[in-house]
């Protein structure tokens, strides 16, 4: 059972500074994972000439929906291992649709995965992680990882 409701999750992403900039909006948690959407604005650009979303957005809309897969399911915080981001197609901006899931849940690092989506449900980028638990707390979860 999910350890996050919409409410709890908007919380969540506005406790941060960078997912509060980000300004994401929470659509969907399942055991699964979650989905949020986002709309882009000027300063996302990464290339006035192209005006194309900048691929380091991107990159850590996909970081945030791997990592919260997780978050919402068991309340827990997980810290990024590795993370490998794949640009399909420029993004103009507007609305875009993130959706998150987990691959495989392990006691101390899972794998996960996210897919970006314009309004149209064209994908843009996709990606998968590896992340570490770590107590909600923010402290170790069993005393052997190092701190990040």
């Amino acid at each position: 059972m999910a350890a996050y409701n919409i409410e709890t999750l908007k919380a969540r992403f506005d406790s941060s500074p960078f997912t509060r900039w980000l300004d994401l909006d929470p659509v969907k948690i399942s055991d699964e994972g979650l989905e949020f959407s986002i709309v882009t604005r000027p300063e996302m650009k990464g290339s006035p000439a192209r005006n194309s979303l900048h691929g380091g957005v991107l990159a850590a809309l996909i970081d945030i929906a791997c990592s919260f897969a997780l978050i919402v399911g068991d309340g827990n915080d997980h810290v990024t291992v590795d993370l490998r981001t794949d640009y399909h197609r420029a993004s103009k901006g507007g609305r875009l649709r993130v959706k998150g899931g987990i691959v495989r849940r392990g006691r101390r690092l899972s794998t996960t995965e996210a897919r970006i989506e314009d309004e149209e449900g064209v994908l843009i980028a996709s990606g998968r992680g590896v992340f570490m638990t770590i107590s909600a707390a923010g402290g170790k979860s069993d005393g052997k990882e190092n701190s990040q």
